[in-house]
């Protein structure tokens, strides 16, 4: 019995076996994709690959390691080729590994792809303004909205722009380009940047003319009256190309107040002046920087015309007590003055003055009024000896007998009446105690007074 069981079972096992039961061959897992790429955005990261045979879905596994795999990254699964990852964080640099799954399982990882997410590039600045300077050019602009940094692009075209300028990388609002020439215009755009890109050009393009500061103000400026006229001199100021003069006939000229000159030079005459006015003027340097404070203080000058001629054609008549002078106008004199002597050597520092003469006017304030005086003299001597006991006839002949004398001396010598006066005053006597007396009661001043109205009064005789 036990050999008959066991061969019935052997049999069973031999017919099911042999004779093709049901059988099954399940498909293996799909291979890893290929051809994984990572390609950035604004907080994400989309992936593309190619499709593997046999797969029927995919996971994604994400990392901020490069070490990333199905064991080690964060898993998105039933993922399409095409599909972003988001959430991410802009700045961040991800590693990615893709998977291809089936019913018999999941595959290997793909080669890993990498990206960093970076938000979109910023737009243009706006408000780009270029303030000059010496030498250099401020630049400042309107921020844009997510720049991280800017980049500024000059040049001396117009067309400026950032393949065409020069880069000036990292320029922040309110820095200055500098390096540059004074006097040459400048053109400038600015770009916004940030992880996403570089903005395009601001527009329009800003432009600039670096200048040097203005000048000084001129020091030592003098002003020499001329005819109609007056010439301006100044020490010249450093950095000056141009100098402007301002004139008035107030002490207080200035630049706002006074008659503008412009680009006079250090010599040069201001003309068409009155003359006999008063004029004040200052002066101010200019360059490409502007124009420099007033010159301090204001210089003054009162034009006149060139002194006249000496009259010409002189002549003197001799008349009855009187002399009359006459001579060849001088072009633009308006009055003259003559001068008359008993001295050959008569000049304006040693003769008689009469003023405001006019040719044809006689001279008779000595020659003919003088014997008056003189005889007044006399009169006088006459009356201090009869007041000091002579008889006035005696009295009358010392006086007339000393003037004289006195008068025979001078002509004969030709000694100055000074030095033969002190000969005669010794000191401490008697002739320089009556000396004093007449200088106290002013004799030699009235003497003279009455010559020069005598003179005077001819000349206006002569008129009428």
């Amino acid at each position: 019995m036990k050999r008959t069981g066991f061969a019935v079972s052997f049999l069973a096992i031999v017919m099911i076996v042999g004779c093709g039961g049901p059988t099954s061959t399940a498909a293996p897992p799909p291979a890893a994709p290929t051809g994984v790429v990572a390609s950035a955005g604004n907080g994400q990261v989309t992936l593309t690959w190619t499709a593997s045979v046999g797969a029927t879905s995919y996971n994604i596994y994400w990392s901020t390691s490069s070490n990333v795999s199905k064991s080690g990254g964060m898993r998105v699964t039933a993922a399409t080729s095409g599909n972003a990852v988001a959430g991410l964080t802009n700045g961040s640099l991800y590693y990615f590994v893709v998977t291809a799954e089936n019913a018999s399982g999941e595959s290997s990882e793909s080669s890993s792809a990498s990206a960093t997410p970076e938000p979109p590039a910023p737009g243009a600045p706006i408000g780009v303004l270029g303030a000059a300077g010496n030498g250099q050019v401020t630049l400042s602009w309107t921020s844009s909205s997510g720049a991280t940094s800017y980049n500024a692009y000059w040049s001396t075209s117009a067309s400026v722009s950032k393949s065409a300028g020069t880069k000036i990388q990292g320029i922040a609002s309110g820095d200055a380009v500098t390096g540059l020439t004074n006097g040459t215009t400048y053109y400038f755009v600015v770009t916004a940047v940030n992880g996403g890109g570089e903005s395009p050009d601001s527009s329009p393009a800003a432009s600039a003319i670096p200048e040097p500061p203005p000048p000084a103000a001129p020091t030592s400026v003098l002003a020499a009256a001329g005819n109609g006229q007056v010439t301006l001199s100044w020490t010249a100021s450093s950095g000056a190309t141009s100098y402007d003069a301002y004139w008035s006939t107030s002490a207080s000229v200035s630049k706002s107040t006074g008659t503008k000159i412009q680009g006079i030079a250090s010599g040069d005459a201001v003309i068409g002046l009155t003359n006999g006015t008063t004029y004040y003027f200052v002066v101010t340097a200019v360059n490409g920087g502007g124009e420099s404070p007033d010159s301090s203080p204001a210089a003054a000058a009162t034009p006149v015309p060139p002194i006249p001629a000496v009259p010409a054609g002189m002549t003197a008549v001799a008349g009855d007590g009187k002399v009359t002078v006459s001579w060849t106008l001088s072009s633009g004199a308006n009055s003259y003055n003559v001068y008359w002597s008993t001295s050959s050597s008569v000049s304006k520092t040693s003769g008689t003055k009469v003023a405001n003469a006019v040719s044809g006017d006689a001279v008779t304030g000595l020659s003919g009024s003088g014997p008056a005086f003189v005889y007044v003299m006399i009169e006088a001597l006459s009356d201090g000896g009869v007041r000091a006991g002579l008889p006035r006839d005696v009295a009358m002949t010392l006086a007339a007998q000393t003037v004289l004398g006195a008068a025979k001396m001078v002509l004969e010598t030709g000694t100055h009446p000074g030095a033969l006066k002190d000969a005669v005053a010794s000191p401490g006597g008697t002739t320089i105690a009556g000396l004093h007396a007449l200088e106290r009661g002013g004799v030699r001043g009235s003497l003279i007074d009455a010559v020069q109205a005598a003179t005077q009064r001819s000349i206006e005789l002569g008129k009428t």
